[in-house]
């Protein structure tokens, strides 16, 4: 039995988990850094019929049709004229197995989640240290515990900090010049839209995007905006919880998007966005990112 480290339990480190569990000639753990998962309800998820037909490999077709919804198109509108400029059918994509598909971020890590022994997650593991000059790869966390794997599988995200432990350098992300703003609304709230499709508008500085999460009316917002931010703010984490800063973004947001959705998004979040500079390619044949 092969023993694989997988870190991050994230969307991506769960369903890893998930697929190599079905194979018994592995012996999974994944490491992950905070306390919990985030289960936060309300930001929705788009997956493409690739990532659904891979994630029915490990059962999600028996996720409850109820938690998610199938859009039929794309509807192009233009921010600026307010009108619809095209569509993209999107169903065209489909198979019978699989579908694009939407729905809450929150019901597909429940998902990933409860397919797990609870015992394989363990949370508050931080790497430190890791050792892959032998066959084996020991890895070291915080808390000064050690254990060793035949294979490494990372999948911390943009931040990940064992990517720079491996590479043996400091690998950071570029802050891209943008600003995602979240938020949920409900369908009475939305006008001259088609509810069974996914709304798309282009600006010149910011597009947003509407679509619906599931069959109960719920429809995610992202929005992203060309912003530039000083290194200072950037470092500022709280900032983008920061109600004033919040509101100086919806601010910027009110000539070019329309009022009666500005005024009814709920639990409107802002983050900053960051992309990898680089893309780090192991020397080792058992790492993999």
């Amino acid at each position: 039995v092969k023993k694989v480290a997988i870190i991050g339990a994230g969307i991506s480190g769960l369903f890893f988990g998930n697929l190599l569990r079905q194979d018994s000639d592995y012996e999974i753990t994944i490491y992950e850094k905070s306390n919990s998962i985030n289960l936060e309800k309300g930001y929705g998820i788009q997956l493409s019929v690739n990532s659904i037909e891979l994630l029915n490999k490990i059962g999600f077709q028996s996720l409850n049709s109820f938690n998610k919804f199938n859009p039929k198109k794309i509807d192009f509108y233009s921010l600026l004229k307010k009108n619809k400029i095209c569509d993209l059918d999107i169903s065209n994509f489909n198979t019978e197995e699989a579908k694009y598909t939407t729905l809450q971020r929150s019901s597909l890590l429940e998902f990933l989640k409860e397919k797990l022994p609870s015992n394989l997650i363990q949370y508050n593991k931080k790497i430190k240290k890791v050792n892959d000059k032998n066959e084996n790869i020991e890895l070291t966390f915080e808390d000064n515990s050690s254990s060793v794997f035949d294979y490494l599988i990372i999948s911390d995200g943009v931040f990940s900090s064992t990517k720079s432990i491996i590479a043996n350098k400091d690998i950071k992300p570029k802050y891209y010049n943008s600003i995602a703003i979240r938020g949920t609304i409900g369908k009475k709230d939305l006008i001259e839209i088609d509810y069974n499709n996914i709304s798309l508008f282009l600006g010149s500085n910011f597009h947003s995007v509407i679509y619906p999460l599931s069959e109960n009316n719920e429809f995610n917002f992202i929005g992203i905006l060309r912003k530039n931010l000083s290194e200072d703010k950037l470092n500022n984490h709280s900032l983008f919880d920061n109600k004033e800063f919040i509101s100086s973004i919806i601010s910027d947001l009110s000539t070019q998007i329309d009022q009666n959705i500005l005024k009814n998004l709920k639990d409107i979040k802002c983050f900053p966005i960051f992309t990898s500079k680089e893309i780090y390619d192991p020397e080792q044949n058992n790492i993999f990112i």
